[in-house]
């Protein structure tokens, strides 16, 4: 019998700051706006979101036109997900990652108090005399990993980001210091992941999901620092190619 995918429910959340703050949101009409917030809505619900104006239509029940119109300036706010070609959000995508890792590492917790509640009972003073205390056999069942679509996955990133998704995040870094240079390597391998699972996103989405993964790291960062990763990385490419 297989485990249940964790469920992670239907609340996520949203950066109001962010949100009013961005330039692209910004440019957008209280149409195209409500359909952003729409296409959040459902990859949060269902993991992706529809890959045309097309197929938008179809999955709102909504005409074709409105999704036409609008799709230049929603397109631009999603990239593919390497695995599989998906379109996704990043930051939405990090927020799933990170609820999941969270409600993962719970119910590694629930089960180890579980355990440790039963063989309570069973050495204390109501034990039957003669019994065996008796903590059952493993269970065979384990947690449904395929949710966590990790940008770079690899085991030992999964389980840095596992371990790092309840710590809070650190703080960006106003001025360079030498933590932050002494990072750097770091921050480039990083980048050069973020430009092999995201090939197609904007250059901005792209630095900030470096700096979603730097903080789900604890990696310590600056702004500066990660935009001369970026440009090392773009040049490292066309040497490549």
């Amino acid at each position: 019998m297989t485990a249940p995918k964790l469920a992670i429910g239907s609340k996520f959340h949203f950066d109001t700051a962010a949100w009013r703050s961005s330039k692209r949101v910004q440019k957008m009409t209280y149409d195209e706006k409500g359909r952003y917030l729409e296409l959040l809505i459902e990859q949060w619900d269902h993991r992706t979101i529809p890959a045309t104006p097309a197929a938008c239509a179809d999955t709102f029940a909504d005409p074709i036109e409105g999704w036409e119109d609008a799709w230049p300036k929603l397109a631009p706010c999603f990239g593919q997900r390497a695995r599989d070609g998906a379109l996704v959000n990043p930051r939405l995508e990090s927020e799933r990652r990170s609820k999941l890792a969270y409600l993962r590492k719970q119910q590694a917790s629930g089960r180890k108090g579980g355990k440790r509640s039963q063989q309570k009972k069973l050495t204390g003073k109501g034990r039957l005399r003669g019994a065996q205390p008796s903590l059952g056999r493993p269970s065979s069942n384990k947690d449904d990993l395929n949710e966590l679509d990790l940008i770079g996955s690899n085991s030992s990133t999964t389980d840095q980001n596992l371990r790092s998704a309840a710590s809070p995040r650190p703080v960006e870094n106003s001025a360079r210091t030498p933590s932050d240079d002494g990072n750097y390597r770091v921050i480039l391998k990083i980048t050069h992941e973020v430009l092999d699972a995201y090939p197609g996103l904007d250059p901005a989405d792209q630095r900030e999901a470096v700096k979603e993964l730097c903080a789900k790291r604890r990696i310590t960062y600056n702004s500066d620092v990660v935009q001369r990763a970026f440009e090392s990385a773009l040049e490292q490419r066309a040497v490549r190619t």
